[in-house]
């Protein structure tokens, strides 16, 4: 076994006192390191890359993108919601929903497609074609997944959790994202 029962609560506790000493790094680097995993299962899993055409530069790029923009983005946006939701739940937690999906969402994606096709291509050509052919169909593809995470996420789950959660389902997101990015 690759971690064991006592392994696992050792990782956890850590996790807990990094995200009490330091909120934002840690959960900007479990950002990354989530999206660095959903990339890395799209190439190996999803794309059938042998280990020779993996692509670690790509993989780097995930990394940076999650731990640099991503993390520290949704500790700020999660708690502005918080501050500025005042409701109580069930109104708060579906009036913080419609805000991320409505406003946050759509945002990222073409943040996210952008970049990650400009740091491919060098092409703002290749950005504008990504973006019209691909943009929509995200869209639409996160309102399958997100709606129901993030009410889960705001009404059940703490603030300082939060990150960590839609990080995790943000790793299935983040293999998908990783697929539609490569094929271009």
């Amino acid at each position: 076994m690759l971690f064991g029962q006592e392994d696992m609560s050792r990782l956890v506790n850590f996790y807990v006192r990094m995200l009490e000493k330091r909120p934002l790094v840690s959960q900007a680097l479990i950002s990354g390191f989530l999206m660095t995993a959903g990339d890395v299962t799209s190439q190996l899993l999803i794309e059938k890359k042998t280990v020779k055409e993996f692509s670690v530069k790509r993989s780097a790029k995930f990394l940076v993108f999650g731990t640099l923009l991503v993390g520290p983005a949704l500790r700020k946006w999660y708690a502005f919601l918080d501050a500025f939701v005042k409701r109580p739940a069930p109104i708060g937690v579906f009036a913080k929903m419609a805000m991320d999906q409505l406003l946050f969402g759509p945002a990222f994606i073409g943040v996210f497609l952008s970049t990650m096709t400009y740091w491919t291509t060098y092409s703002t050509d290749a950005v504008v074609c990504k973006l019209e052919n691909d943009y929509k169909n995200v869209l639409f593809t996160s309102y399958k997944i997100w709606p129901v995470t993030q009410l889960i996420n705001f009404y059940i789950i703490p603030l300082q959790h939060r990150i960590l959660f839609v990080s995790t389902v943000a790793y299935f997101w983040n293999t998908y994202l990783a697929y539609k990015t490569s094929s271009q």
